[in-house]
């Protein structure tokens, strides 16, 4: 297994509800901008940040977004995954333009894939529409993963010998591989 250093993780929890309701409700200036503004002052500690977010168009999404310079897509072998990946191409869009912020795609990710016959089929509509984006590296399904969220483990240390972890550790390279064109925020 790779050795990947010094790593900082910061789980978000229940907590994150009652900011998010906050962002909701205040009707404040710049309320998209937020997270970006507060990882500001520790640009110089990381030399990456990487922000998970829900599958959601809300605000602390669109925080996460405005706060990266590229954003990877995940996507599940089912047909309105594949199909919402345009939604979020167009939410990158809207805030690369609108917020004159410099985020983009920097992949698509499957995602709790199968070896069956659908996700095989779905990742060839995807390598067919997306060759240039579609990362190589796919994770695998696993009652694992469903563990390790619930206990708010890293995978890879919750599993580490399991091989969901070699798939999230190559997802890793690939992506960090790819990094040298991008700048340090990735979400």
């Amino acid at each position: 297994m790779p050795q990947w250093g010094k790593a900082s993780i910061i789980a978000a929890g229940i907590e994150l509800n009652a900011a998010i309701k906050t962002l909701i409700v205040e009707d404040m200036p710049g309320k998209e901008l937020l997270l970006n503004e507060a990882l500001r002052p520790l640009s110089e500690a990381f030399d990456y940040c990487v922000i998970d977010c829900p599958p959601a168009r809300d605000v602390i999404v669109f925080n996460a977004f405005a706060a990266a310079d590229v954003v990877y897509v995940p996507v599940q072998p089912a047909l309105y995954d594949s199909h919402g990946i345009i939604g979020t191409f167009d939410l990158v869009n809207l805030i690369s333009s609108r917020l004159n912020m410099p985020v983009q795609v920097g992949g698509i990710v499957c995602n709790r894939w199968g070896r069956d016959k659908l996700s095989k089929d779905i990742y060839k509509d995807l390598q067919a529409k997306y060759p240039t984006l579609l990362c190589k590296a796919t994770i695998r399904d696993s009652a694992k993963v469903r563990e390790a969220i619930t206990g708010r483990l890293p995978l890879v240390t919750h599993v580490p010998t399991m091989p969901i972890a070699d798939d999230v550790n190559q997802l890793i390279l690939e992506v960090f591989h790819g990094s040298q064109k991008w700048s340090s925020r990735v979400a």
